[in-house]
């Protein structure tokens, strides 16, 4: 994006990029378990849930639960996506990847209304990577853009329904209390929550299925602080924050409210500064692309929605994050 490469550039780059990084992955990992085998002791107590037989039922159980939950939450959203309508701004968001598309540019020009008496800005950068993405799953399975934007919650719904099971299990004592957690998160707002989860992947929602992965992704490094570890909760935390900057947000609102509990959670005081300098290090990466790449002027369509608010001073463009969307 910053190099003016063209879209298709861009996409053979992602699909030899996502190639490589698989195969890199798979590798380690078999290597990593061949070593487990032949390192791992007999008979580990877990220091969570302790040994008791009934404690690994539920764990087991709960397990076993999760993959039919988050198949027919797919099934669901698949069968009955949600629908496109004049009370959301779907059709601003389509109308931008069909542009991306059409001009085989990942920033296309023409998009923002133009300031009075000013010209008209290039593009917007509001948007983040997540159209980009869109656009190259459309043209990779030469799939229609609107039928692929009302069916974006048939793979979010579900890592919506995951990242809580996760996210409960890491903080809460057994597998039971998680599999009530989750039953009572399936039946919230009076009922089945299929609103919400069908809005989970747009917008500021999707931010918080990041929020969950991130809070177990740095758990995990408490417990075990592997560089693998953090440098997964860097790319995770920087491409999240890049598709929405309200990832970014609820990182660092999370990460902040951990160091008074850090002896909870059992950080050290090193596990934490080392956490505090990657959410730090991520934050000066996503912000430092904003900056370069904001412009006066805004969509009248889908302004305040993004989390950016436009004011003007003296005639300069400049862009703050909008204090409602951080509440």
């Amino acid at each position: 994006m910053l190099t003016g490469a063209t879209f298709g550039l861009c996409i053979a780059v992602l699909q030899g990029s996502a190639f490589l990084l698989y195969a890199v992955f798979f590798l380690v990992q078999i290597r990593r378990k061949k070593a487990e085998r032949k390192e791992a002791p007999a008979g580990i107590e877990n220091p969570r849930h302790g040994t008791d037989a009934g404690h690994r039922a539920l764990g087991c159980m709960f397990r076993l639960v999760m993959p039919p939950v988050a198949l027919a939450v797919a099934a669901f959203y698949f069968v009955a996506p949600p629908s496109l309508g004049s009370r959301s701004d779907a059709y601003d968001h389509i109308g931008y990847i069909r542009t991306i598309t059409a001009e085989n540019k990942l920033e296309p020009a023409g998009v923002l209304s133009p300031i009075p008496g000013e010209e008209a800005a290039k593009s917007d950068p509001r948007k983040g990577s997540f159209h980009g993405l869109i656009a190259a799953v459309c043209v990779l399975s030469k799939t229609e853009i609107p039928y692929a934007w009302v069916r974006l919650p048939v793979v979010f719904a579900p890592a919506a329904v995951l990242a809580f099971a996760a996210f409960s299990a890491a903080l809460l004592p057994g597998a039971g209390y998680a599999l009530f957690a989750l039953v009572l998160f399936l039946l919230f707002q009076g009922g089945l929550g299929h609103r919400f989860y069908g809005l989970i992947a747009y917008g500021q929602n999707l931010s918080l299925v990041y929020y969950a992965l991130l809070f177990v992704l740095c758990l995990g490094y408490a417990g075990v602080p592997k560089h693998r570890r953090l440098v997964a909760i860097i790319v995770i935390l920087v491409g999240g924050s890049v598709m929405h900057l309200d990832v970014l947000m609820h990182a660092g609102l999370m990460i902040a409210a951990l160091i008074p509990f850090r002896r909870t959670f059992g950080f050290t005081g090193a596990v934490m500064w080392r956490l505090v300098l990657a959410s730090t290090l991520s934050a000066a990466i996503v912000l430092t692309w904003k900056l370069s790449t904001s412009y006066g002027g805004g969509n009248a369509i889908h302004l305040h929605p993004q989390g950016l608010l436009y004011f003007m001073k003296m005639g300069d463009p400049n862009f703050i994050t909008s204090p409602i969307e951080i509440l």
